[in-house]
């Protein structure tokens, strides 16, 4: 399973066990759609970062300081596209707890007890969370912040470029 479709449409991804197949990955859809990928999370996740030319473990240590956390770092992949890492089930073994969702594509969240919250998706997804609402929120502060640094730095990068000598092509 290659995660082009993903990439194009998907919200979320989100760490499942199924009879027969053991520990998958459920792909969540703008379109409400979903769909089983036979990898575990961490290797989609890790197909991901190949296509994007990202190095999670930097990002984990650049953002981590920013934010002032080692854990549970938002991911910025672009402009407008960044995953939040939230605790979606109690792992069996070494197994994944973590789903990651497009923070962009989080609608609304209710918390339904102390320790369990709905997140609520575009495409009318509908995910419990073993968050308090308050830890949620705060997740999708640190998203928001780290998708401003990423665009900070981009926009920095962008003009450095700009400001150089004007471009002509050789001929």
């Amino acid at each position: 399973m290659k995660p082009e479709r993903w990439i194009a449409d998907g919200v979320a991804f989100l760490p499942v066990n199924l009879q027969g197949l053991g520990d998958v990955t459920r792909l969540y859809y703008i379109d409400g759609q979903e769909e089983i990928c036979e990898v575990p999370v961490q290797h989609f996740f890790a197909d991901l970062t190949q296509i994007f030319g990202i190095d999670a473990s930097l990002m984990r240590k650049r953002y981590g300081r920013l934010l002032g956390k080692s854990q549970l770092i938002p991911i910025p992949f672009s402009y407008e596209w960044t995953l939040l890492p939230l605790k979606v089930r109690s792992p069996i073994g070494r197994q994944s707890c973590y789903g990651w969702f497009l923070a962009q594509e989080i609608q609304r969240i209710e918390e339904v007890e102390r320790l369990q919250t709905h997140v609520f998706l575009t495409g009318g997804h509908r995910i419990p969370i073993l968050h308090p609402a308050h830890t949620i929120r705060e997740r999708i502060r640190d998203a928001m912040v780290v998708q401003y640094q990423f665009q900070l730095l981009h926009q920095r990068i962008s003009q450095a470029k700009e400001r150089n000598l004007p471009y002509s092509p050789p001929m």
